[in-house]
């Protein structure tokens, strides 16, 4: 009897530690809740014939538009998208407009890779949820997959421990990875960034910080 007494503290020790961790419906909420937030994106797009690195400036607003300007590589630096839902998708660039140009994979190209993540963030409860630290930071891992316009796409991201906020994903078509995105600068709740074509990059400014990827395989 004096062992069954003894053991129990520690069994109930145990279950309180475990019971911190955020279950998948508590990160959904809270991402269904996040009203918005701004971070420098990365994303490392390979589509086997070719591959591209494109780095970009991303507002996302829960109850608006989201909204990216691409500030690399230099011959596409400066377009603006703004992306209302599933059906709207307006590219901009100075003057010029191009209300037409949805990808034609949803999801699965640097142009809306991050608002689909975020909608599965927000939306969908993940086939896998499991710890795994990035460049040391305690994270953890929501595994997804679906199909989008006949081809089954699965989504990888790994989310702060504390915070919940975003570090990397990686995106997969049929099996293939597509894109590697990374998340730096963060900033909940930051208002939408001026269009570039009224705050244009002045040269000779700072590059952005290394990013956290995901854990090397």
């Amino acid at each position: 009897m004096k062992k069954i007494a003894f053991f129990l503290p520690l069994m109930l020790l145990f279950a309180g530690c475990t019971a911190q961790e955020p279950a998948a419906e508590n990160i959904r909420e809270h991402f269904d809740t996040l009203a918005g937030f701004a971070a420098h994106v990365k994303i490392f797009s390979d589509f086997g014939n070719s591959a591209l690195e494109y780095e970009l400036d991303y507002a996302y607003n829960r109850e608006g538009s989201d909204h990216l300007v691409l500030t690399a590589p230099e011959p596409v630096a400066g377009i603006e998208a703004t992306i209302d839902g599933e059906e709207s998708f307006l590219l901009r660039y100075g003057g010029a407009e191009l209300e037409d140009g949805m990808p034609p994979v949803r999801g699965v190209t640097p142009a809306d890779g991050v608002y689909w993540l975020l909608r599965e963030l927000r939306e969908s409860e993940p086939l896998e949820l499991w710890g795994e630290p990035v460049n040391g930071t305690p994270a953890l891992v929501l595994r997804y997959e679906g199909e989008a316009d006949g081809v089954t796409v699965m989504r990888q991201v790994w989310l702060t421990k504390d915070g919940l906020q975003p570090l990397c994903a990686e995106v997969y078509a049929d099996g293939t990875r597509a894109l590697l995105i990374t998340f730096s600068d963060y900033r909940e709740g930051a208002a939408l960034p001026e269009p570039i074509s009224e705050q244009p990059a002045e040269p000779g400014a700072e590059a952005a910080p290394e990013q956290a990827g995901p854990p090397a395989e």
